[in-house]
């Protein structure tokens, strides 16, 4: 059981980390390094017993023969400027020397350094197989030692970890240089034991320099294999794109536009988003001559752009710019000197905030569109492309016509140099989740905006391209119950806790529309599995608000049962006579929460209070609180009016029943025990 005082520490620990990462998200998306863009470093351990790793005393031999590890940055070609990410380090040619792989937030993304040294060396590599049982198939933790006696008998330890370094995991094969050695004594390997610390050491037979082997845990002997065929790649130099006035961004994710309708100026043709032609929104002011220049270009290649299925749409922001627009200006230019033939209007803030969040969600490189800016619609109204600065129509039309049907098609068109894409499972997997978890922040975004169906249709297409995505079902089922759909919304909301039976936000959602159709003891039942399966996240998914003046009939009707819920819960985790379901630290949280959700006017959220307070022995607290409780009774009228005019003859049982389990909760608190009750209907109000 954690207590309050450390749930509490836990939460504030939670949100520092949270408001961190944002923190750092918001510099990577300004453009700041982590890294301050030094160049890659490179130590070469010279194998030297320095004064550090005996322990003995720095002497002035120390200081001649210098430090342990040598400075090699600039010889051995891996000093890039890069922004560096993670290395990864494998023998990918299997000609038996290590090769390294880097991945950098900048471009290249990925560079794979080749070991071309020549060199008459050898080396083994070694893989690890677990017998599954008391130690893992993948060995991670296992610690190999191969002896060799070139030159006197040496010994080479490796440890096969799981991630060496940040965002990177090297081979699990284990790479020992050997040097000129003929043979190898032996290979000791100390398995990771999992019934103690110290696990078990198997000798292994049959290892030779130069050779690659399996060794399999209880066999003794290693089994030789050959190497995998490597994917080939063909060394190139990097040329690295120049700095330039603009910049095409091929938009990986498909972000699908709310429809959207404008009026071709010479035809009065509707152009409508996602209609089914591709439209190319450009966002220009009259004072910026590329602008001027682009919309030139625009209507002296009309018919291309026509032939192509592109309509146009050019938006000025001179109504907009509080220094230079100029509205009249821009009206001139476009339709009087120009005679643009296409769609035109003019942008407000609102639209352009729009257009900005578009680019936001799209682009990690967070800065205020430009003029001239373009956003290439596709057909079904998802953004294609987006251009800051001028875009020339071939450019236009290429995109047009470059296949985006597939997400290796986008991924390949969005990459800003040439390369192989490695189209194995692996990789498309990745792809499939990546562009999953996208929309999924997309359609948060939108249910934050209140756009509803956008939300309900980029978290189907999540769920279309990853079908195990809990969070993504869990959403669903809560848009879906906004939109009235709680057939659909059950559905959704099941397979997330099919998925996932410890997600909060799933089960939290079931225990809602439990309530919104009215059956509050499946609504508790549900309520309670959840708090089971992860109580803390399911506190910060259940809130109650306080009433409001505002709240109409049926919302105040629907808040009323869920303030039911929640306290028959508290009540159930206070006061079940079944020890199992009791968990006094949480029952005072929830019912101090369904207090100060009815403002403490409510007898039985302080009743339930009490019980809380006396199943953690905190026995003054309950009798304050029962105080609380019978004096809110006793002022009420013992036969308040009813509705038709005279006296309700159930008021006075309901109150002199009320009173009743005050005295018997107050009797059990002043002999310093809890209250222990068989809870009853979660049906009424009144318990």
């Amino acid at each position: 059981m954690v207590s309050r005082s450390r749930s509490d520490e836990a939460s504030a620990a939670t949100d520092v980390a949270r408001r961190r990462n944002n923190d750092l998200a918001m510099m990577v998306r300004q453009g700041r390094s982590f890294s301050g863009r030094e160049r890659n470093c490179v130590f070469l351990n010279t194998a030297r017993a320095s004064s550090e790793a005996t322990g003995a005393a720095a002497t002035v031999e120390d200081a001649a023969t210098g430090p342990r590890f040598a400075d090699i940055s600039a010889v051995s070609g891996l000093d890039w400027p890069d922004d560096g990410r993670g290395i990864a380090m494998v023998d990918w040619d299997a000609d038996g020397d290590l090769d390294v792989w880097f991945s950098n937030r900048n471009a290249p993304r990925l560079r794979l350094m080749r070991n071309e040294s020549k060199s008459a060396l050898r080396s083994v590599s070694l893989k690890l197989a677990g017998n599954g049982s008391n130690t893992n198939r993948d060995a991670i933790g296992a610690r190999v030692e191969v002896v060799v006696t070139e030159g006197g008998p040496r010994r080479l330890l490796r440890t096969l970890r799981a991630g060496e370094g940040f965002l990177s995991q090297s081979t699990k094969w284990l790479h020992f240089g050997v040097g000129s050695a003929a043979e190898i004594e032996r290979v000791l390997v100390r398995w990771p034991n999992r019934d103690g610390a110290a696990g078990n050491v198997e000798a292994f037979t049959g290892v030779a320099p130069g050779g690659r082997y399996v060794l399999r845990q209880g066999t003794g002997a290693a089994e030789m294999v050959s190497p995998r065929a490597a994917v080939k790649l063909s060394p190139q130099k990097v040329e690295l794109p120049k700095p330039a006035s603009s910049i095409r961004v091929a938009t990986i994710s498909n972000l699908r536009l709310p429809p959207r309708e404008f009026r071709d100026n010479r035809e009065q043709r509707p152009v409508v988003v996602g209609a089914g032609r591709t439209v190319w929104i450009n966002l220009w002011a009259s004072w910026c001559k590329p602008c001027r220049e682009e919309l030139v270009e625009m209507k002296r290649r009309e018919a291309d752009l026509r032939a192509a299925g592109i309509d146009v749409v050019a938006l000025s922001v001179d109504g907009i710019d509080k220094e230079r627009g100029d509205v009249d200006a821009a009206k001139a230019f476009l339709l009087s000197q120009l005679r643009f033939p296409f769609a035109a209007g003019e942008a407000d803030e609102r639209e352009i905030e729009f257009l900005q969040s578009v680019d936001s969600k799209l682009v990690a490189l967070q800065r205020p569109l430009p003029v001239p800016t373009s956003f290439l619609i596709a057909p079904s109204g998802d953004v294609a492309y987006i251009y800051k600065g001028r875009v020339t129509v071939d450019q236009v039309l290429e995109d047009v016509r470059t296949p985006r049907e597939t997400i290796a098609e986008r991924w390949q068109a969005a990459a800003p140099l040439g390369g192989t894409l490695i189209d194995v499972p692996g990789t498309r997997a990745y792809a499939a989740r990546f562009e999953a978890t996208q929309h999924y922040r997309l359609a948060l975004d939108m249910l934050a905006a209140q756009a509803l169906p956008l939300a309900t249709d980029n978290l189907r297409r999540a769920i279309e391209l990853y079908e195990p995505f809990a969070e993504a079902h869990s959403q669903l089922g809560s848009v879906l119950a906004l939109q009235s759909d709680m057939n659909g919304a059950r559905v959704a909301l099941q397979r997330a806790v099919e998925l996932n039976p410890l997600l909060a936000s799933a089960r939290y959602g079931l225990v809602q529309l439990e309530v919104i159709e009215g059956r509050l003891h499946a609504a508790v039942a549900q309520l309670r599995e959840a708090i089971r399966g992860n109580g803390e996240e399911t506190f910060r998914n259940a809130r109650l608000l306080p009433p409001s003046a505002a709240d109409d009939p049926a919302r105040q009707q629907l808040r009323q049962r869920m303030v039911v819920v929640h306290r028959d819960v508290a009540w159930q985790m206070a006061t079940a006579a079944d020890e199992s379901m009791r968990d006094g630290e949480a029952a005072v949280r929830w019912a101090e929460r369904v207090v100060d959700a009815t403002s403490r006017r409510e007898p039985n959220a302080l009743m339930t209070l009490a019980a809380a307070y006396a199943e953690t022995g905190r026995f003054d607290e309950a009798l304050a609180s029962l105080a609380e409780a019978r004096k809110l009774v006793e002022t009420l009228p013992a036969t308040p009016p009813a509705a038709g005019g005279g006296q309700s003859k159930d008021a006075s049982g309901a109150r002199a029943q009320l009173l009743a389990e005050i005295a018997d909760q107050q009797s059990a608190y002043e002999a310093g025990k809890p209250f222990r009750e068989n809870v009853g209907s979660a049906d009424s109000p009144d318990r």
